[in-house]
């Protein structure tokens, strides 16, 4: 093994999470139904991503380094900006429900969240090159406090060799309530996304359906799901463990 190679994997150790972490989506039902038809997840472009420091090089990235160093990488960074790009499928790590992430991801009215676990995920992906990540939350991306070292993502094919510092590993501690899980798949291409098949039965553990769904709603997912799709009926489909006042 090259020491390149043993330095990817000694930093990348705190970003990985075991298999059996459970991790959830939140997402609509018009999300719900594109995945049920085309068996594909979505990986978007992190350039169109909401968040101002999303793949910024936090300064304390830096600690330690020489002037010229620092010029050097940063010449570096900027020469593949325009070819190199990272597509992010993002889930959420999954211990209880989140009142917050169904207000903020879904229309509570038609809102579903999958739930499935990390290894569920990588065996419904069956693609080596997408690799996931734990992210980690920094106090601050200006100030030079301790040293920061986002994750690795390599991959060599022979024709394709990629071998980057994935600052989509990083985000603001603001963001932290999230508790962001992260399939990524780096590329020298500008789509503003990719897609990539998913063997669903092994991908969904649980289906919740949105506390404030109305019960038509819940029984339209069971349908569509186990019937029109023929999803296995294996699979949970469940109301929200989370009770809200009807008025």
């Amino acid at each position: 093994m090259s020491d390149t190679h043993e330095r990817i994997i000694q930093v990348n150790k705190s970003f990985l999470a075991p298999d059996s972490m459970n991790i959830a989506r939140y997402i609509n039902f018009t999300e719900l139904i594109d995945l049920l038809e085309t068996q594909e997840l979505h990986f978007t472009n992190s350039h169109y991503f909401e968040d101002g420091y999303e793949g910024e090089i936090p300064i304390n990235f830096f600690k330690g380094w020489s002037d010229e160093s620092k010029k050097n990488y940063l010449n570096l960074i900027n020469s593949i900006k325009d070819i190199r790009n990272v597509y992010v499928n993002c889930w959420n790590k999954f211990e209880n429900e989140s009142y917050a992430l169904w207000k903020i991801y879904t229309n509570p009215k038609n809102g579903i969240c999958i739930k499935t676990t990390i290894g569920r995920l990588k065996s419904a992906l069956r693609n080596s090159d997408i690799k996931i990540y734990k992210i980690k939350y920094i106090d601050s991306y200006k100030d030079m406090i301790t040293k920061t070292e986002p994750a690795y993502y390599y991959r060599d094919e022979g024709t394709l060799s990629i071998n980057t510092r994935l600052m989509e590993t990083l985000k603001f501690k603001p963001y932290d309530y999230e508790n962001e899980v992260r399939a990524i798949y780096v590329d020298y291409s500008k789509d503003h996304c990719k897609r990539f098949k998913v063997n669903l039965n092994l991908l969904i553990e649980d289906i919740f359906v949105s506390p404030f769904a109305p019960d038509w709603f819940y029984n339209l997912v069971k349908k569509i799901v186990w019937n029109r799709y023929k999803i296995d009926n294996n699979i949970k489909i469940r109301r929200s463990d989370i009770r809200v006042t009807k008025y």
